[in-house]
């Protein structure tokens, strides 16, 4: 028995949920009613049902909508007869009657016509259109349960409309009964053990025994003689409804109940749970899924932390750069310079030793200090490419006559080969020639007979507007093995003892590297030890439009007309920095060139309106006024008096392709990045004035030293502004103060004063909130530095030369 009817219900929620509503296409004619009965719909145009609100899954209220079976019962006969339907709710079958017997209701659309409702003589009862068995449920694995007797001493579940307790009693009277239930509830009452059996109409548990407890719950048996015939009914003074409804009733057709069924099973299986009862059925699933969202949001956290922790050290690394980049030029610029004047200087053979000693070495940390920028500003992504018109000889030609000078001095040869006539090429020039000088730098350092050969050609390609550009440095240098080949382009790395004692960073290589990867172009080396080796630069370039003319170089094309200046040229320095002024004004006077010293720009200002000018070097930091600003205002009056163009370079300690773009845009004619060395300066001169200038014999043994007294009143000047800054929690003029105050502590090699300015000035550039306790620490380290140290350490000066031998 208990299989027979398992296997039917299951027969027919497959057939009546494999059926749609367009099995059954158009629907076959409405009920043939009678005149009276048309023209009752017709007084009558809204049914007023007394349902059940929580009879799920037959009949029940969700959002204010009715569903169940019922509904769609309901729902078909508003559609054959053109009724519309509505509800009032009520809980049991006599509330139901009286809202029938007052008037409140029309029609009552489920009851039990064989239950207590059905044998009630106010009502005209319609046919049955549910017929269902009751059925006994029980979890998997008990044994079956054919007979209402089974069911002594066992806890069976009863729905709350009950109507088998009475049976129960005289079938099963050792059963504990509990009764009250909805569907949901006595099925999970059967599965988690608080009772033994749930017993109820198939139609009322099957649909949730399906959808909630497959492999946990099964249909045990029937219980005989407790089928269920549920219809509708109406008061018996409404017999036209009552016909209307039951000619309605007789005239669905087989196809149209199994859509209703096939619709109503449908809907259940996508009804939602209320909350509570699926945190009761689910909970070790539910702790699984809260479990695993708490997980994935804690990894979405920690990923969202460290792709913040990754960006803010993207920007802690290029505020590194730009603080490296303008901070340790510039007591570089002191150190070279200084070394270099002292080197002019009448000096004694172990004095002359020691001074080439500290040139090398400060020659060899500039150059160290610009490969690790170059390295760093690479893998922080801040290399910019700028293309433009280049003609690839001349830029080949510009780059190999930086070099000639210390290949001649090894007693080198180095020979260009290249067709002296191509077409231009979309490139960026300064990268070009960077990665060539580090080519040539690298050919030259490594080798000690011979000489060295760049090769340059260009060749077509299938697109007609590009061009394969191949550029090849040959040496006859030391070579390398093929373990060192592999050691070659890794950071920091060098190929051998050898190189070592060049004094290289391992770094030259890797540049060019990825600069080329960052161009598109592609390095292959190809070196035998003991016989040299040969770099070829590969590199796909675009032809440059018709009309476009050749960008200009920072080195000349054509050859200057040199002579020495038969005059002193007249240079205007705009600097602030006592100690970049001292130095820069020894420089230029050792060239044999009178210097003319602006402290600001008004200052500025005055001297270039008032004289006539060479050449100005044109700090871009100044207190009154950036060096950028100032040269758009001598552009305008060198315009608006018609005055010659007078060459403008900046002395910056900045870099980076962005303070290049604003000097050029601002007027200026070059750069000169800090430390500026004799040699820089020298070719700057001789550039943009077209002379050759020569070293004065012994320049500076005649010169006064720069005053204790002088450098040590500017420090007080810095550090009067930056607490006046900080107190009144000005930003701008505290940051320049900052920044001044650490650049000449470095100068002056005051390192407590130069690290906690430092820190200030990180602090300030941060655009840290003012109540930060950082500033006061920091702040009081630099005045008790500023104490101790004014006292205990001398101010730098340049020291007078002892009497030559």
């Amino acid at each position: 028995m208990m299989i027979r009817s398992h296997a039917r219900w299951v027969a027919s929620l497959l057939l009546l949920m494999a059926a749609t509503w367009a099995d059954a296409g158009a629907l076959p004619p409405g009920p043939d009613l009678s005149v009276e009965e048309h023209a009752w719909i017709e007084q009558h145009p809204v049914l007023q049902i007394a349902v059940v609100g929580s009879l799920s899954p037959i009949e029940y209220v969700e959002n204010g909508r009715l569903k169940g079976l019922s509904a769609e019962y309901l729902q078909l006969i508003a559609h054959k007869t053109g009724l519309k339907i509505d509800y009032v709710s009520a809980h049991s079958i006599q509330e139901r009657i009286e809202l029938l017997m007052t008037g409140q209701a029309d029609l009552i659309s489920t009851i039990r016509l064989n239950g207590p409702g059905g044998k009630d003589p106010r009502l005209l009862l319609t046919s049955a259109y549910l017929n269902t068995t009751t059925v006994i449920i029980t979890r998997i694995g008990r044994p079956p349960l054919f007979e209402a007797e089974q069911l002594d001493r066992l806890t069976v579940t009863l729905p709350y409309f009950d109507r088998y307790s009475d049976f129960l009693a005289t079938k099963a009277p050792g059963a504990k009964l509990i009764i009250g239930g909805s569907a949901l509830t006595m099925l999970q009452q059967v599965a988690e053990g608080t009772a033994d059996a749930a017993v109820a109409t198939e139609a009322y548990l099957l649909p949730f025994l399906y959808r909630e407890f497959q492999g946990q719950l099964q249909i045990s048996g029937v219980l005989t003689g407790m089928a269920s015939q549920i219809g509708m009914g109406t008061r018996k003074n409404e017999p036209l409804l009552h016909s209307i409804i039951q000619k309605t009733l007789d005239s669905v057709t087989p196809d149209e109940v199994r859509v209703l069924h096939a619709n109503w099973l449908r809907e259940h299986a996508t009804q939602d749970l209320p909350l509570r009862e699926v945190m009761s059925h689910y909970p070790h699933e539910i702790a699984l899924i809260v479990l695993v969202v708490v997980l994935l949001l804690i990894t979405i956290y920690q990923t969202h932390r460290m792709r913040q922790r990754a960006e803010r050290n993207e920007q802690e690394k290029a505020m590194f750069l730009a603080v490296m980049s303008h901070e340790i030029r510039s007591p570089m610029n002191a150190v070279v310079a200084a070394v270099e004047l002292l080197r002019n200087t009448p000096l004694d053979k172990q004095q002359q030793h020691f001074a080439d000693l500290a040139n090398h070495g400060a020659q060899s940390l500039l150059r160290l200090l610009n490969d690790v920028l170059d390295i760093s500003k690479l893998d922080a992504g801040q290399v910019k490419l700028e293309y433009e018109p280049v003609n690839l000889g001349t830029l080949v030609n510009n780059v190999v006559d930086l070099h000639r000078l210390r290949a001649r001095e090894k007693h080198l040869s180095i020979s260009v080969d290249g067709e002296s006539h191509l077409p231009l090429l979309m490139l960026d020039s300064t990268r070009v020639g960077q990665v060539l000088h580090n080519l040539l730098s690298n050919a030259i350092k490594f080798t000690e007979i011979g000489g060295v050969e760049v090769a340059y050609a260009i060749s077509d390609l299938a697109s007609s507007r590009n061009k394969q550009l191949r550029l090849t440095v040959t040496d006859t240098g030391i070579g390398l093995s093929p373990e060192s080949q592999v050691r070659l382009f890794q950071p920091y790395s060098q190929a051998a003892q050898s190189y070592k004692r060049s004094g290289g960073t391992g770094l030259g290589l890797v540049i060019c590297r990825d600069l080329l990867k960052l161009m598109g172009g592609t390095l292959t080396l190809d070196s035998s030890l003991g016989k040299g080796t040969r770099v070829e630069l590969s590199l796909t370039a675009e032809l440059a439009p018709p009309d476009s003319t050749e960008a200009e170089t920072l080195l000349p094309t054509t050859n200057w007309s040199a002579t020495s200046a038969p005059k002193a040229l007249r240079i205007l320095v705009v600097e602030d920095t006592v100690a970049n002024q001292a130095v820069l004004q020894a420089q230029i006077e050792g060239f044999g060139c009178t210097p003319v010293i602006a402290r600001d720009g008004a200052q500025a200002v005055d001297c270039f309106e008032q004289g006539t000018y060479d050449l100005i070097l044109m700090d871009c930091d100044l207190p009154d006024q950036d060096g950028y600003s100032l040269t758009r205002l001598f552009r305008m009056i060198e315009q608006d008096a018609a005055q010659t163009r007078c060459p403008i370079i900046a002395i910056s300690a900045s870099t980076g392709n962005q303070h290049v773009a604003r000097c050029f845009d601002a007027g200026m004619d070059g750069i000169l990045s800090k430390p500026i060395s004799l040699g820089k300066l020298q070719d700057a001169i001789e550039l943009w004035c077209g002379v050759t200038l020569t070293l004065l014999p012994h320049p500076f043994s005649d010169r006064q030293p720069v005053g204790h007294q002088q450098i040590l009143e500017a420090l007080e000047r810095d550090l009067l502004a930056l607490l006046e800054g900080m107190v009144l929690r000005n930003l701008e003029p505290a940051l320049h103060a900052a920044h001044r105050l650490h650049g000449a502590a470095l100068s002056v090699e005051w390192p407590e004063v130069a690290r906690e300015a430092g820190r200030l000035e990180a602090l300030l550039r941060a655009a840290t909130p003012w109540n930060d306790p950082s500033y006061a620490t920091s702040l009081q380290a630099v005045l008790h530095g500023f104490r101790t140290t004014s006292f205990s350490h001398p101010v730098f000066e340049p020291s007078a030369p002892p009497p030559a031998d």
